[in-house]
């Protein structure tokens, strides 16, 4: 199969309503858009993709840090009708009464008449524009874990609010499906070796597998195939496995469940093997379970 005949991945309907609500925000039906969701699972790159594509006014996306006085630019610079500020699990503001209440005063207003104005209240000869503006842009913000406090508590009621997240079963679904794509000089079939060696080599204990972990695996496998460095072909997966964090208690107890076959059996074996007291074990099952979302 050549690459230009490869199958479309199939992921529309673990992004879909990602894209909807991104979607409203580039046609300027919502002004606001807060998405909670964890790291590497895929959320900016459908974000970046849906406003890019459709945006007809200036795109302004901000990641890591982001001081008070640098969102008040960013808003500035994204004032106009159809402007989009994209802030990707920006840190700086969240705790930060001044940046939260300029958000509040971009993203709402009480009186229509006046609209949302957006103001830095202090001189500061750092400023590089107007002191004070209309906003009548639009803002998507994204966190990886979404802040508990008044102000953000007052952002979601101003905006639509979305959480997106992944079972194991999704994660490794997706993870398929993006192999789909083509990436450097790799074949479809390597990238699905690359895929189901991943699918194999992890379970529901990896239930914040990383998406990006697929193109990680592939790096390796390339340099592995093409000699780069001292190993070969045979030596990928070995190298691939130290990428992956493993808890491993957590994994001799779901091992021990499985070969013993009985709680208290795998208790006892658990204590020989570990030193360590049952108490322990049980305490390891019951997060094991919280995991797996099953009584083992």
């Amino acid at each position: 199969m050549v690459e230009d005949e490869l199958p479309e991945p199939e992921i529309d309907r673990y992004y879909g309503p990602l894209r909807f609500f991104t979607q409203q925000v580039v046609n300027g039906d919502s002004d606001l858009l807060l998405l909670n969701a964890p790291a590497g699972i895929g959320k900016s790159y459908q974000i970046n993709k849906v406003v890019k594509g459709n945006i007809t006014g200036n795109y302004v996306p901000k990641a890591g840090y982001l001081s008070p006085l640098e969102l008040f630019h960013s808003l500035h610079n994204t004032k106009n009708k159809g402007d989009i500020l994209f802030l990707d699990d920006v840190s700086g503001i969240t705790d930060d009464e001044r940046a939260l209440n300029l958000l509040k005063g971009a993203t709402w207003t009480e009186d229509e008449d006046r609209g949302r104005q957006v103001e830095w209240a202090t001189t500061s000869d750092k400023i590089k524009c107007e002191q004070e503006f209309i906003y009548e842009g639009r803002v998507i913000l994204c966190f990886n874990e979404m802040p508990d406090n008044e102000h953000i508590n007052a952002l979601k009621s101003r905006g639509k609010y979305y959480e997106m997240n992944f079972t194991y079963e999704q994660r490794i679904d997706i993870i398929k499906e993006i192999a789909k794509v083509p990436y450097e000089d790799s074949t479809l079939e390597e990238r699905q070796e690359v895929a189901e060696w991943i699918a194999t080599y992890t379970d529901e204990t990896f239930e914040d597998l990383n998406l990006r972990i697929l193109f990680h695996c592939l790096d390796i496998y390339l340099s592995c195939r093409d000699g780069e460095y001292e190993y070969g072909l045979s030596d990928w997966t070995m190298l691939a496995s130290e990428l992956f964090g493993v808890d491993e208690e957590l994994q001799m107890v779901k091992d021990l469940l499985t070969e013993v076959g009985t709680v208290e059996g795998a208790a006892t074996a658990f204590e020989e093997r570990t030193g360590k007291s049952r108490r322990t074990f049980f305490r390891r099952k019951n997060k094991l379970e919280e995991k797996l979302g099953q009584k083992l």
